[in-house]
């Protein structure tokens, strides 16, 4: 029975062996170029400078399959598979999150985040 019960548990538990640290550069689509610049990982937390100017900050929330990256504004969120955080360039899409719709959210743009070395 404990057996079992150690098996259970071990189900349920989130194991992330995935964390974002250090500087990436940001490459949006080219319709939205605008949003380009650096961003560092700190723990659960990440700073976006943007090239046109100006600074996001937001917080990095770990989740079983998916890596989201949630602006301090809570306007829009960075979406990433967890397999792809462990590749050299990691694709992204970003969903609005003032647009709720049924079943899911819509990614209204993507882009690459590329380590800086």
């Amino acid at each position: 029975m404990k057996i079992l019960l150690i098996v259970l548990l071990s189900l349920f538990i989130q194991t992330q062996d995935v964390k974002l640290e250090g500087k990436y550069k940001i490459e949006y689509e080219t319709k939205f170029q605008s949003q380009n610049g650096n961003i560092t990982f700190k723990k659960d937390s990440y700073t976006r400078k943007l090239n046109a100017g100006g600074t996001v900050k937001g917080k990095v929330l770990y989740e079983k399959r998916f890596i989201k990256l949630t602006d301090e504004n809570g306007k829009f969120e960075m979406v990433i598979i967890n397999s792809d955080a462990k590749k050299d360039t990691i694709a992204f899409g970003t969903t609005d999150l003032t647009k709720p719709m049924d079943g899911g959210k819509i990614i209204i743009h993507s882009g690459k985040l590329i380590p800086k070395k």
